[in-house]
């Protein structure tokens, strides 16, 4: 009977060792706001609740199992939630619209294969000086179409920031530097992506990304391009930026350019976004960002914004905060500041925030 219980002793032991080497965690984030809307289109005014307007809400799930000797696998999947409906803010039959894919990691670095958002698609988040632990500006990270393609240099799919069918390496960080090599097979994930057209695989995304932290700076660098109809044809993407933390102040910039000549005329846009924020004191943070686009194609499509804001952190997890955004367009530019209305070309708008934001 004692041997029994010796037995049964070790076997849970060894069970509780085993279970406490993975772990699923559950994560993420609610944005709410109300906000008063108004642009110089005719009948435009609106005033309602709003998400997102400064922090993405989303809910993650991630797993991690030790498997030894250094080794980890694990999962992530994350999706998009609109919390002024309850409704997720995924396309078509998505769930998990935002991330979903598995890991290996170790010593050689990390593979992770599927829907993925790479530090390339993230990279203005990630020198943005408005970001902190309870988020950085959504309006400060984000603008709508000028020509028909969101002003973010992304790699990316129809739904959203992520790349579908991805295939990412990421090198050992190496004296604060991080980089990342990524291919995204069928990126857009339509009918015709993958198919084979004179020798090139349509909408394939090849990148890479390069970051640099030490201490107070933040730097990235990183290109992609897509492979598009035609012989030899591809549209590129770019960007580059940096930030430092002074104390007083925190400053960001990054410059991004998204090069569509080789199917468009004259189609380059280059979008520059500025941030700061000045913590006035523990609790009190005042923000804010400056925008500018340009495209070659003609300045009627140019267009800007600013936005300025202020937080309160009742805690590292849940703040306040209330923020006044514009956007000011050239005839066919509309850039959008409002994640509530789109704008139609030539449409300035403006819109007036209170909110509260919380992660879990």
């Amino acid at each position: 009977m004692k041997k029994l219980l010796i037995a049964s002793a070790a076997l849970a032991m060894v069970a509780g060792t085993v279970q406490a080497q993975s772990s699923v965690t559950i994560s993420g984030r609610i944005d709410q706001s109300v906000g008063a809307y108004k642009s110089d289109a005719a009948n435009s005014g609106a005033s309602r609740v709003n998400s997102n307007t400064y922090a993405t809400s989303r809910l993650t799930i991630a797993g991690t199992e030790d498997l030894g000797g250094g080794l980890k696998a694990g999962l992530f999947l994350e999706m998009g939630i609109a919390p002024d409906n309850g409704r997720t803010i995924a396309a078509g039959d998505s769930l998990f619209d935002r991330e979903a894919n598995m890991f290996v990691s170790g010593g050689f670095g990390e593979i992770r294969i599927g829907k993925i958002t790479t530090d390339f698609t993230d990279s203005d988040v990630f020198v943005n000086a408005t970001t902190s632990h309870v988020a950085g500006m959504n309006q400060a990270l984000v603008g709508s179409a000028i020509d028909g393609s969101n002003t973010r240099v992304k790699v990316e799919s129809t739904a959203g920031d992520s790349a579908n069918n991805t295939i990412q390496y990421t090198f050992p960080v190496f004296n604060g530097v991080k980089a990342q090599l990524f291919r995204s097979e069928s990126s857009d994930g339509s009918a015709t992506a993958g198919s084979e057209q004179n020798g090139a695989s349509l909408n394939t995304v090849e990148g890479f990304s390069i970051r640099y932290t030490s201490g107070k700076l933040k730097a990235t660098v990183g290109q992609a391009s897509k492979r598009v109809a035609g012989a030899g044809k591809v549209e590129k993407a770019t960007s580059i930026g940096a930030s430092y933390d002074f104390g007083v102040v925190r400053v960001g910039a990054i410059r991004s350019v998204r090069d569509n000549t080789d199917t468009t005329t004259s189609d380059k846009g280059t979008a520059d976004v500025f941030s700061v924020a000045y913590p006035v004191n523990a609790k009190v943070t005042l923000v804010g960002a400056l925008h500018n686009y340009s495209n070659d194609k003609a300045s009627t499509y140019d267009g800007k914004a600013t936005v300025v804001g202020a937080t309160y952190d009742f805690s590292k997890r849940t703040a306040a905060y209330v923020t006044y955004a514009q956007s000011k367009n050239e005839s066919t530019g509309n850039y959008s500041v409002s994640s509530m209305v789109g704008t139609g070309a030539g449409v300035d708008e403006k819109l007036t925030s209170v909110g509260i934001k919380h992660f879990f």
